[in-house]
């Protein structure tokens, strides 16, 4: 049986002549997966509680995320080699902090973004039964209330790995993505 037509969504739009602005608030914000921490990086720690994310986390597999208006929430999963087995699930840890471009000394400290539920270091659960896998590589599923975390108005995000994945089979290959939302 053929699905139905396509529905298009529509977003609510208010414009105030006054003063020129357009708010519109959209129903979804549509985003690709993007790698955030390169193979390498999620099978390192940065330590065991990080607490200086400018001290402690330096490995070239890090790097910051400019979100500059991509959206408010970030989702994070893990792509990991579908051969691994008895693995120690990452913990890892969010940070955020609003970075002026023009002026480094205008821009914020870094702070802990918690995710939905408030835990600030969070697991990424590995179920290699159940994982997505194209018989190559399986990605983490995202839980909405565990690997999601509001932006809380910041543009420059960083993630550190308080616990890293250990497994058999090769973990050096494993990278986190994300989506912007």
């Amino acid at each position: 049986m053929p699905l139905a037509a396509t529905i298009n969504a529509t977003a609510y739009v208010r414009e105030d002549p006054l003063d020129n602005f357009r708010d519109i608030y959209p129903i979804q914000r549509q985003a690709k997966w993007f790698t955030v921490m390169t193979a390498g990086g999620i099978n390192v720690q940065d330590a065991a509680t990080i607490t200086d994310p400018d001290a402690e986390i330096v490995s070239a597999s890090n790097s910051i995320i400019r979100v500059d208006g991509a959206g408010t929430l970030l989702m994070l999963r893990m792509k990991y080699d579908d051969g691994i087995t008895g693995p120690t699930e990452p913990i890892i840890k969010v940070f955020g902090r609003l970075a002026n471009r023009n002026s480094a000394s205008e821009t914020d400290d870094w702070m802990i973004l918690a995710n939905k539920v408030n835990n600030i270091s969070v697991t990424i659960d590995i179920a290699l039964s159940t994982d997505v896998s194209d018989g190559t590589w399986n990605w983490t599923h995202p839980h909405w209330d565990a690997h999601v975390w509001d932006l809380a108005g910041c543009n420059e995000v960083l993630i550190g790995v308080e616990t890293a994945l250990a497994a058999t089979g090769t973990v050096n290959t494993a990278t986190v993505e994300a989506k912007i939302m």
